[in-house]
């Protein structure tokens, strides 16, 4: 047989016949020119010829044209071996494809398993298939042990059903939902962000939940802090900003005393001496006018009493212009606040009750200046309570308290009215100088007396309800 396929060489030819002569059969297959001009290939079968007596005495030459059969066998061939090449090809790729498959699922695995946060996967039944350490930490449970339980298997029902909330939308609606939670842990009462999400199969299918917990207990501490700092800092800004209000106020308030306390020197002499000359003047018409009209007495007696109010006007501005050095006398208080307030003329329509408990208490004043105290808080509270019948408010309604009270650190001068009183905006500016709510006056009284009851090293407070009258207490340290 000629393993070449290709025209024997006569070598070749003359073994093949020795063998045919010699009882065997010989098949080969060699390439042969055709009439067609093409060679073929041909499939020679050598079989021996026997004669009578069985000895071999020549052989039978068959030829088969095999040229279709090789090509196809040839071509099997080679698509046998492109096959091949490509499942070797294929074979490593897969090889390839799976050692990347085993070295990402170990990649994953690393990073669920060391991710700073809890992580848990769940069935859709809501068994657990994995949990990562920060998981198992938070929900108290062995990572293996809790493998196929639920959460109702671990926590009691009312943690369970809020934990396990909101999964059969997220399967339902093939969507993350994510809630926040403040809950007890092992590691004690913690906040939470969960994030729930679908892990999605063939065709876009929930196949199980995912769940991953962020702890912001201290993200939330540290909001809360800033929280706080932020409200200290708006109220400290408010408070500042108030401050700065209140000195520009002040500024502008001082600049306006400044101012008033020139004009007052200068304006209190110019005024003096004309309303001493009208005082001269109007005694002269009285005493000419005596007997004579009503008419002509009643103007005497209003001009005269225009003029005593400037006198007042110009005290005002005086006393609160000018700080006089205390002439301090030792007095009884009691003793001296009786004879003081029988020097005043009360309005008819006010009832004056005296209330001196501190008898014997004396200390060192100035009289003429806590005079000048006392009666501007007298008259402020026999002002306040000016008959009104069209509110109710008859002649024999108005009462007036003056008392004394001593404690273990001051004494008390209450001036006790049932006026008007006052609300709680005219109390913050009760003793801003200029500040008025009569339709007369300098809106200086209160300020003196406060100015005069501070150079006794004492105060003066006030207490009072708009439509239930008012209480002045003028306080002296039990002290000299």
């Amino acid at each position: 047989m000629n393993p070449n396929n290709s025209a024997p060489d006569q070598s070749q030819v003359r073994s093949d016949v020795e063998r045919a002569l010699a009882g065997h059969g010989v098949t080969f297959e060699a390439m042969r020119p055709h009439a067609s001009g093409n060679d073929r290939y041909a499939r020679m079968t050598y079989v021996p010829r026997r004669g009578p007596e069985g000895n071999v005495n020549g052989f039978y030459a068959v030829a088969t044209d095999v040229s279709e059969i090789r090509q196809a066998q040839e071509e099997l061939a080679e698509a046998h071996a492109r096959l091949e090449e490509r499942v070797e090809r294929r074979t490593a790729e897969l090889q390839r494809a799976n050692e990347a498959l085993v070295d990402s699922e170990a990649k994953l695995a690393a990073i669920v398993e060391n991710a700073p946060l809890p992580i848990v996967l769940k069935e859709l039944d809501g068994r657990f298939s994995l949990l990562n350490k920060h998981a198992s930490e938070v929900i108290g449970i062995d990572p293996e042990a809790a493998i196929g339980k639920t959460l109702f298997d671990i926590y009691p029902k009312e943690y369970a059903d809020r934990y396990s909330a909101h999964e059969k939308d997220v399967v339902e609606e093939n969507r993350a939902i994510t809630r926040e939670y403040a809950d007890p842990t092992p590691m004690g009462l913690r906040d939470f962000i969960l994030i729930k999400f679908p892990i999605l199969g063939k065709n876009n299918i929930a196949t199980g939940i995912g769940v991953v917990s962020l702890d912001i207990t201290e993200r939330k501490k540290a909001e809360n802090a800033l929280q706080t700092l932020n409200d200290e800092l708006e109220q400290r800004v408010f408070e500042r900003t108030e401050a700065l209000k209140s000195a520009q106020e002040s500024l502008i308030q001082s600049e306006r005393l400044a101012t008033l306390g020139q004009l007052t020197a200068t304006v209190s002499h110019e005024l003096r001496n004309p309303l001493g000359v009208m005082r001269t003047s109007m005694y002269i018409l009285r005493g000419k006018s005596e007997g004579r009209d009503d008419l002509e007495q009643r103007a005497i007696e209003r001009t005269e009493r225009g003029i005593d109010r400037c006198d007042r006007i110009i005290d005002d501005l005086l006393d609160f212009s000018r700080t006089r050095i205390l002439d301090r006398e030792r007095i009884v208080i009691d003793d001296w606040l009786t004879t003081l307030l029988s020097e005043q003329e009360l309005p008819k329509h006010i009832t004056l009750k005296l209330d001196l408990a501190s008898p014997g208490v004396a200390l060192s004043i100035d009289p003429e200046r806590l005079r000048r105290a006392v009666i501007n808080s007298y008259e402020n509270a026999c002002q306040a309570m000016i008959p009104e019948p069209a509110r109710g408010r008859q002649a024999g309604d108005s009462r007036l308290l003056v008392a004394t009270r001593a404690t273990d650190e001051r004494l008390e001068i209450r001036i006790q009215d049932n006026g008007v009183g006052m609300s709680e905006d005219v109390l913050e500016k009760l003793f801003v100088p200029l500040f008025s709510t009569k339709s007369f006056g300098t809106g200086l009284g209160l300020p003196t007396v406060e100015n005069i009851m501070m150079q006794h090293d004492g105060g003066v407070e006030v207490e009072s309800t708009a439509g239930r009258g008012a209480t002045f207490v003028l306080w002296l340290p039990l002290r000299d």
